[in-house]
């Protein structure tokens, strides 16, 4: 663990990928609802992309807001979520955020774009922000988009929200690599791939130069 300038801990870890805990309830697919607070507005996966300024408040430094994410992963808190201290233990949260980052996935069909079944996304690095205490019982929101297309990999942020409230209590970042699992080296992202991203998401993430 290190202690930011602002004095709150930020833990990174690796993590391999994982099967998602079985009280994460999913959207239906291809199309996701956006759950964020009083919004409830389903939006179709294909289509042009949209103004983020006809679709997100005025933002005041650039502090989160639940308008920044169109994917949500919604999970119910477990009773064993939660630790000695009587509440939800820190390595928790990273299980949230994989869940999150394989709805987003499935939501996107990556499926289709792998060119061999050897190839596809691995977890590079996470990192997890802990803002807020959870307790049991409690349900989430995690909202999940890509900041970051790389030519190899993915930059992901993840925020977690109270259900229904505009509380964050976690938030932080994970980079994806797109990997040749034969060879264990990260290899170029499939070519149709960065334009779906584009077209899903409703801040466009930034485009890395090529090396």
């Amino acid at each position: 663990m290190t202690k930011s300038r602002s004095g709150r801990i930020a833990t990174t870890v690796l993590l391999s990928s994982a099967r998602p805990p079985h009280d994460v309830k999913r959207q239906s697919l291809p199309e996701r609802a956006f759950s964020g607070g009083r919004h409830q507005k389903t939006f179709p996966l294909s289509g042009a992309t949209l103004s983020v300024d006809s679709l997100r408040h005025t933002r005041n430094n650039c502090a989160p807001m639940r308008e920044d994410f169109r994917h949500w992963e919604r999970v119910t808190v477990r009773w064993g979520d939660m630790d000695s201290m009587g509440h939800v233990n820190n390595a928790v949260y990273f299980t949230y955020l994989e869940s999150a980052r394989i709805s987003y996935f499935d939501a996107l069909e990556i499926g289709k774009y792998r060119e061999s079944d050897r190839h596809g996304p691995a977890l590079v690095s996470v990192t997890c922000h802990f803002r807020r205490q959870v307790r049991y019982p409690a349900t989430l929101d995690v909202g999940i988009r890509v900041s970051e297309i790389r030519r190899r990999s993915l930059v992901f942020v993840h925020e977690i929200y109270r259900c229904g409230a505009d509380e964050i209590v976690a938030d932080g970042t994970s980079i994806m690599a797109w990997v040749d699992y034969a060879v264990g080296k990260a290899i170029p992202l499939p070519d149709p791939l960065p334009q779906i991203i584009l077209r899903f998401e409703w801040i466009r993430p930034t485009l890395a130069q090529p090396s």
